[in-house]
């Protein structure tokens, strides 16, 4: 989050203190306020009470110090009668208010990432807490320099966590138990105990339920990452493993909370595990409750421009934010080799936690090198999948790269094909033919078909076009252009919740329905 700009950052205790004193009307005498603050620090902290929202004081460990907007991650399980008539009188208080984010609306609840001013934040939330359905709902914050969302997003979804209706909503009678949710703190305890009882995978497993590209910069010592993509390949993913979680202890861990709540219900369903536990308020009420780190290794992914979040009290900035404040770099170094937390990590099939606080987490997709920032830029041919790419291989590469699932296509399926000449146009073209070919029966390869068909198309479209002298091979490029918006000058802000661009590029022709650029490839999305 950057050099702190005022005093140190209180501990969540302490800013309950300060709120106290604060709520304390023309106090007759100094006595009186120490009362006050006295009362609230010898009371025990209930991390599962809502934070105190209040500007004149930091809001948990994220707090203000110096910066201009507030950022709130929540969900709700509860009864929506009618959702379209929730999500216009949404999108209206957002837009009163001037707040920008993303907030999906089901019959089930709401479950919304937003960014405002302070003041705008508070009224938002004094809004929805005025209403019965949202008294408890659980408001996670943070803090940002300036609006990190480029737009205000609200849509009506049939589930405010896609599982394909693999299980029913934790708030219904009839629904499928979840795992207990655990404080944080014993949330830390109990993983501590497990890694010092043995290596994860014996007789118990934590599992990170976030998509790859989430976790591929952070995660806890000893996670499991589980490869998807979306959370919607998780019941499929948990069925094929069923064998793996039978009779384990099972600890589960997401961002805020929400996955966990029907994940931990569709490992019980599907993965008859000894027994099942979640982590409150996920990723962030842990880093509030350890604000150095913990058992926590790397950075915390967020929905909007800010990328990830170092723990608070790591006052880690990204490289390209160091570079801009003349900051020093920070360390890189990873995990020793043969450590717990390296065997952990290459079990899970993932890069070695780093080593200690300050250390990064994160492995370029090319060359393993340690790194942990994202560009819009980085992203698979393919399918768009966000990668972690660090500047010399975008550079080797010309902006070039193919995700795990698409390995096959390196090299005949780009995006960019005004400097292929015509014979690697045709190479490519038969190379696409041939992976067709080899699909072409069965209905759950139809998106991999009409994908290669649709590449194959846009190929002959531009070799007629090179026939016909209506186009010149262009110069060989030595960075290809912006997969997503097509611009050669491209920063990498126009990718997916991070775009200021996005609607002035579809006014412009530059995006193509969504649906057309991202082919999902799991069960659930086909």
């Amino acid at each position: 989050l950057g050099e702190p700009s005022g005093p140190p950052l209180p501990t969540p205790v302490q800013a309950r203190a300060m709120s106290a004193v604060a709520a304390v009307t023309a106090p007759e005498s100094a006595a009186a306020a120490a009362a006050s603050v006295a009362a609230v620090v010898e009371a025990p902290h209930a991390p599962d009470l809502p934070a105190p929202f209040d500007g004149s004081a930091p809001w948990r460990a994220y707090g203000l110090r110096g910066q201009s907007h507030y950022v709130i991650l929540f969900y709700q399980y509860t009864d929506i009668k009618d959702a379209e008539a929730e999500a216009h009188d949404q999108n209206a208080k957002c837009e009163e208010l001037g707040l920008l984010g993303r907030l999906l609306v089901s019959s089930e609840g709401l479950n919304g990432s937003m960014c405002g001013t302070v003041a705008a934040i508070e009224r938002y939330v004094g809004w929805m807490r005025a209403r019965e359905a949202f008294v408890d709902t659980d408001w996670k914050g943070s803090t940002s320099d300036e609006q990190c969302f480029g737009d205000l997003h609200v849509r009506v979804v049939k589930e405010i966590i896609a599982t394909g209706n693999a299980v029913k909503p934790p708030h219904e009678g009839d629904a499928e138990p979840e795992g207990e949710e655990l404080a944080p703190e014993v949330f830390h305890e109990r993983l501590s105990k497990e890694l010092a009882s043995g290596s994860p995978g014996s007789d118990w497993v934590l599992l990170d339920c976030r998509n790859e590209n989430e976790s591929a910069v952070g995660t806890f010592e000893g996670a499991l990452r589980v490869p998807m993509r979306s959370f919607a390949e998780f019941p499929k993913w948990t069925a094929d493993h069923a064998e793996e979680l039978k009779g384990k202890r099972v600890m589960m861990f997401c961002t805020g909370g929400i996955r966990c709540r029907k994940g931990s219900a569709i490992v019980n369903k599907f993965g008859e595990p000894a027994d099942v536990v979640q982590l409150r308020g996920g990723i962030h009420r842990y880093l509030e409750t350890f604000p150095t780190g913990g058992l926590w290794r790397g950075r915390n992914f967020v929905f909007d421009k800010r990328q990830s979040l170092a723990p608070p009290s790591c006052d880690r900035p990204l490289p390209s934010e160091a570079a801009a404040d003349g900051s020093e770099a920070h360390s890189r170094a990873g995990a020793p080799s043969g450590t717990a937390a390296a065997a952990a990590a290459d079990a899970a099939g993932a890069a070695p936690a780093a080593a200690g606080e300050g250390g990064v987490y994160g492995r370029c997709h090319k060359c393993e090198r340690p790194w942990e920032e994202f560009s819009g830029r980085d992203v698979c041919q393919v399918c768009r999948f966000l990668l972690l790419v660090c500047p010399d291989c975008r550079k080797a590469e010309r902006g070039l790269f193919w995700c795990h699932n698409h390995t096959a296509m390196e090299g005949v399926y780009m995006r960019y094909l005004d400097d292929s000449t015509p014979e690697e146009l045709a190479a490519q073209r038969d190379a696409l033919d041939a992976m067709h070919a080899a699909i072409n029966t069965g209905r759950r390869l139809k998106n991999k078909r009409r994908t290669l068909a649709r590449q194959c198309a846009r190929i002959d479209e531009r070799l007629a076009a090179l026939a016909d002298g209506s186009a010149t091979v262009a110069p060989r490029a030595t960075m290809h252009p912006c997969p997503t918006c097509a611009e050669l000058s491209c920063a990498g802000d126009c990718w997916g919740f991070w775009s200021s661009k996005l609607e002035c590029q579809r006014e412009k022709g530059l995006l193509r329905a969504r649906d057309e650029l991202y082919v999902l490839e799991s069960k659930h999305d086909e």
